[in-house]
């Protein structure tokens, strides 16, 4: 446990100071993680994490232990229960609403179903060279999935609910940003932020926006950042810069358009409607007028490996951050 002006920093389960990976269930104190990378935290206090380099997919319960869901012992290809299912590299990962894990299994080419029971099910099978790199499903239980080729094409297809696929939408901008909106479309960067109904009617929301990553409040809002600016969209569809600016990397905190950034990975919002962007080792918070400030640097924590790499993935659940961090997972609880 640490606390800092900002928050109270609890390592959940893994040790931050290890620099060295392992995959280790049991009690939080001693269970250890191997490069956990994405994320996903259920109303009832379940962590979902992806161990992409171990081919598994961990859960820590609120009771404080930590299990392998699925997949582990190797790469490999197989449905059935955790027990015996095989992952080759999971990657994206999205939680539908009766608690069911949706997971891009990178190197298989499919994408997989976990049932609230644990039993793996491959509903999207394999596509010879098409890569999942990330899925999302929206409040209305919509499920949508990113496909990348060898050429770096990107295609986004809707999942109906036996696993028919429908394809959506191609294009060949580099960015991996997606999420759902609450009317039942897919929000992709392709240009500007692009809505994509499941007709396949697309409108293009915004230009200019170089979104690395995509979030959508309670109310509709849609939150954009790119690798140093944060902005909206406001009710006209005019995008709003919120702070930083593009091209100008730093680690300035301070009002709006005079803060910095380094390098965005994952943005979130909180109940409340303060954004959080991890930043390189940070995480960063971004009040309603602007103003940003740092909630936790983990670079200067005493017990922290020098060498802990940025932070992959950032979730704000029952009133507190979670995040993968090196060989963790962490909680952020902001004092104010």
């Amino acid at each position: 446990l640490r606390v800092t002006p900002a928050g109270v920093v609890t390592t959940i389960a893994g040790a931050q100071d290890e620099l060295f990976a392992r995959t280790l269930d049991g009690p939080v104190a001693s269970a250890r993680f191997s490069d956990p990378t994405w994320l996903s935290v259920g109303p009832s206090g379940r962590i979902v994490v992806t161990e992409p380099s171990a081919n598994a997919v961990r859960l820590v319960t609120p009771q404080g232990f930590v299990t392998t869901l699925a997949g582990g012992d190797g790469a490999g290809f197989a449905d059935g229960p955790a027990a015996s299912a095989r992952f080759n590299l999971p990657s994206g990962l999205a939680v539908a609403a009766d608690g069911s894990l949706y997971v891009a299994d990178r190197w298989n080419d499919a994408i997989r179903r976990i049932s609230p029971a644990g039993v793996v099910t491959t509903i999207v099978p394999s596509l010879s060279g098409a890569h999942p790199v990330g899925v999302a499903v929206s409040r209305a239980g919509a499920v949508f999935a990113a496909f990348v080729d060898g050429r770096g094409n990107r295609t986004i297809d809707s999942l109906g609910p036996a696993g028919e696929m429908t394809f959506l939408y191609s294009t060949s901008a580099n960015s991996s940003a997606m999420a759902a909106d609450a009317t039942g479309n897919v929000l992709i960067e392709s240009g500007g932020i692009l809505a994509i109904a499941s007709d396949k009617t697309t409108r293009l929301l915004a230009t200019g926006t170089n979104a690395a990553a995509l979030a959508v409040d309670g109310s509709g809002t849609i939150f954009f950042a790119s690798a140093t600016r944060v902005g909206k969209l406001d009710e006209a569809g005019q995008v709003k810069a919120l702070a930083g600016s593009d091209g100008q990397p730093g680690d300035q905190d301070g009002s709006g358009l005079d803060a910095r950034f380094r390098s965005i990975t994952a943005l979130t919002i909180d109940s409340a409607g303060k954004l959080y962007v991890a930043d390189g080792k940070r995480i960063r918070r971004i009040a309603g007028d602007g103003t940003v400030s740092t909630v936790i640097d983990l670079a200067n924590l005493d017990g922290v490996d020098p060498l802990t790499r940025s932070i992959p993935a950032l979730t704000w659940s029952g009133g507190a951050l979670y995040a993968t961090i090196q060989n963790a997972v962490i909680r952020v609880s902001p004092v104010n």
